[in-house]
């Protein structure tokens, strides 16, 4: 399905019912946002882990502009800033009322942003696999101790300008069996619809991933939030959790280490997400 959002049509899917019998009267429930990771993929990454949370929630699956089954729209437009105001337009476009928002990743970014800068339009958020901002440094030694010289050169190169030639491929034949903790399902991968202009876009050289800093954004959230994050996570190692926990000034917060999980933990942890997230909201 499509959306006329902000001069471009944005894809979403839902999956569970908004309204569900309880008895002799019907209750609502309350509907999650899920933010993709990229830039550049799309929503297929949350499924199938994330359709059992439809048995306690409406979920609402989106492609950010750009990605998968959305409008490209100007390469101008791909920024954090516009994704977050897509993000906040899709809801009241949809009529959606006060819902949780969790992004993943570069998701988390967009997440982050939305949140802060519309305060009264969503009642949550779980921030996963994500950081406030870049550690290339970090990423990149991380990756080195995983796959040695050629993975932490390949991550290297990608992340200071994945628009050279060649950069892109290597970085994903060298450093994405890093992503998860196991096994990485190629099937998974192999679904996602991947936009490589978006990414390039990002990620290159003067791209937004290099100057972006939503620590004070993340300051003035103050909807519950829950931090989920790998305890393996080479992209963004742990220590991008322990600063967004210690930035968050809401009332309730929580971060939840995923052992023996890396960047993609809806493929390692995808039960242990789903709980954490249901008892954190009392979704049950």
């Amino acid at each position: 399905m499509h959306a006329h959002v902000n001069g471009v049509r944005l894809f979403f899917d839902v999956s569970g019912p908004l309204v569900v019998p309880d008895g002799n009267v019907t209750g609502e429930r309350r509907s999650i946002i899920l933010l993709h990771g990229g830039p550049g993929m799309d929503h297929m990454v949350f499924k199938p882990a994330f359709d059992a949370l439809a048995g306690h929630a409406q979920v609402i699956y989106v492609d950010h502009r750009g990605c998968g089954r959305s409008d490209a729209a100007l390469a101008s437009t791909w920024r954090i800033e516009q994704w977050a105001d897509d993000v906040a337009e899709l809801v009241s476009y949809l009529g959606v009322h006060r819902p949780i928002v969790l992004g993943t990743s570069f998701g988390g970014f967009v997440a982050q942003r939305t949140v802060a800068k519309y305060p009264a339009v969503f009642s949550g958020l779980v921030l996963m696999s994500t950081t406030a901002r870049a550690a290339v440094v970090a990423l990149c030694e991380a990756m080195g101790r995983l796959g040695g010289s050629a993975a932490r050169n390949a991550a290297r190169a990608f992340f200071s300008d994945a628009s050279e030639p060649g950069v892109v491929e290597r970085y994903f034949e060298t450093c994405l069996r890093y992503y998860t903790f196991g096994q990485l399902d190629a099937s998974a991968i192999a679904r996602v619809r991947i936009n490589r202009d978006v990414m390039i876009h990002f990620f290159g050289h003067g791209g937004e991933f290099y100057d972006f800093d939503l620590r004070n954004d993340v300051a003035g959230i103050t909807a519950p939030t829950l931090v989920v994050h790998g305890r393996n996570d080479p992209v963004f190692p742990p220590a991008c959790a322990e600063e967004l926990l210690a930035h968050l000034h809401c009332e309730r917060k929580r971060l939840v280490y995923l052992e023996n999980c890396s960047h993609l933990s809806e493929q390692d942890a995808p039960d242990m997400i789903v709980n954490s997230i249901i008892d954190f909201f009392g979704l049950r």
